[in-house]
């Protein structure tokens, strides 16, 4: 309802607010904006899950730009290629993908088989956690 309101307030004179939403930068976040929503939850998850310790405020601004960078480069290279028919075959690019999602399995699945990746154990080796099954 309040981006409503603030777009409804501009009523063709020139705001602030108007020169702001029309500002280069303003439009470019906009055109990003869903591949951000896409990208910065993921990473932001997974540099809390690589650092037990949490997070600093320089962690969170560098998982925010390489969440930006991210954002700026599925928009440029998976988004606009498809906005664009003809510029890239979709079949090169689903291809691509099933190699991705091929590799991000089998690395799962090979962290799954050995038990997880030994550095992100709380513990140290040699202790056990001892399991309570209700």
């Amino acid at each position: 309802m309040g981006a409503a309101l603030t777009v409804f307030s501009e009523n063709g004179n020139r705001t602030a607010i108007g020169k702001c939403l029309r500002s280069k930068p303003t439009a470019f976040v906009g055109l990003i904006l869903y591949s951000l929503y896409l990208w910065h939850w993921p990473l932001l998850v997974f540099a809390k899950r690589c650092n037990v310790f949490g997070l600093t405020t320089q962690d969170k601004i560098a998982v925010v730009g390489v969440s930006f960078l991210a954002a700026v480069l599925s928009w440029r290279f998976v988004e606009m290629p498809f906005c664009r028919r003809g510029t890239i075959k979709r079949q090169i690019l689903f291809t691509a993908m099933a190699i991705v999602m091929t590799c991000a399995v089998a690395l799962g699945l090979f962290g799954y088989s050995s038990h997880g990746w030994p550095s992100r154990a709380l513990v140290p080796q040699g202790q056990q956690i001892q399991i309570l099954v209700f």
